[in-house]
């Protein structure tokens, strides 16, 4: 099976993106630091509600009790099932301790690059 992994660092914190294809669908697994699942999101793509012609994507998410992680996985999911026309699922987690204010600002800042750089991953995938 062929997989792209891709690292995106920011401080001390590493998330490293884990992309497969199962079929024509699109896996994705989110880890770095204390790896576990904490969130589980599956996207698919359908007509913008705003405009028809665009494609959006809904999502269905799992979390386990006290994570947090649905804010790493739920936006990367989406928009890439809207970008690519296919079905995503995001699995996964990151734990550090005592991450700071600034600390968590960085790894939204990841979760923002990972969303623009995921189609050029895919493209290396589908390559």
């Amino acid at each position: 099976m062929r997989t792209v992994i891709k690292c995106l660092s920011a401080g001390r914190v590493s998330i490293t993106y884990t992309l497969f294809l199962l079929g024509s669908d699109v896996v994705a697994i989110v880890s770095g630091g204390a790896s576990h699942v904490g969130s589980v999101v599956l996207a698919y793509p359908r007509p913008s509600l705003a405009d028809r012609q665009a494609t959006s994507a809904t999502s269905s998410v799992l979390n386990v009790a006290g994570h947090k992680d649905e804010f790493l996985l739920r936006d990367l999911a989406e928009h890439t099932a809207a970008q690519t026309n296919r079905n995503v699922t995001c699995l996964g987690g990151v734990h550090y301790d005592g991450l700071t204010k600034e600390e968590l600002a960085q790894v939204r800042g990841l979760e923002i690059q990972a969303r623009e750089q995921c189609g050029s991953w895919l493209a290396e995938l589908l390559a």
